[in-house]
């Protein structure tokens, strides 16, 4: 199945059907905004756990956190501060965080481990961000195919697991995200 976030389907909607109580994701991704997390918060409180692989998680990171220019009409809305806040709490008790520290990947995967040993693999151009999950409208095009074959979706997860467990291509990143994360729900003076 093909989904494009416009005419072809989504991918939170995908995510949404595919995500049960007990559920595990693995998700590499080329972004990460706190709107990406509060267009899914709902499933991804039901989940067990969570290894998140991000493409880059340098000095960029905090700025990235706040949303793209297709998110502006979520920053609008004034609650980074609260969203950020949510978003390390749900990171701090149910994710593991690893960054690439090497060259980046320029694709996405969204696997969704179920409770009953099936298992959704979204692989694509989409990352973890509002505009990549299909929450908000943007300009860009993007182009997602959805495996359910139990095969197909284990191969994607076999290929994350690779790089995942490589100690020469990732680094431990999860206190930086929080760290990022904390320092946008914090207060600021005016």
């Amino acid at each position: 199945m093909l989904l494009d976030n416009k005419t072809h389907g989504k991918v939170a909607d995908e995510l949404r059907r595919s995500i049960e109580p007990g559920s595990k994701l693995a998700i590499l991704t080329g972004l990460f905004t706190v709107y990406g997390f509060a267009a899914l918060k709902g499933e991804l409180s039901k989940i067990d756990n969570l290894r998140l692989l991000l493409a880059d998680c340098e000095a960029t990171l905090p700025i990235r956190l706040a949303g793209n220019a297709d998110e502006i009409g979520l920053k609008n809305a004034l609650n980074l501060q609260h969203i950020a806040a949510e978003c390390a709490q749900w990171v701090r008790k149910r994710a593991e965080v690893r960054s690439l520290s090497g060259a980046p990947i320029r694709q996405n995967l969204f696997h969704v481990g179920q409770p009953d040993g099936n298992a959704v693999a979204i692989s694509g151009t989409s990352d973890l961000t509002a505009p990549g999950l299909g929450a908000v409208q943007s300009s860009a095009f993007a182009m997602n195919t959805v495996a359910t074959d139990r095969a197909a979706a284990q191969q994607l997860v076999d290929w994350f697991d690779t790089i995942w467990n490589d100690p020469t291509a990732i680094i431990q990143a999860k206190e930086t995200l929080l760290q990022a994360l904390e320092n946008l729900a914090a207060d600021k003076p005016a």
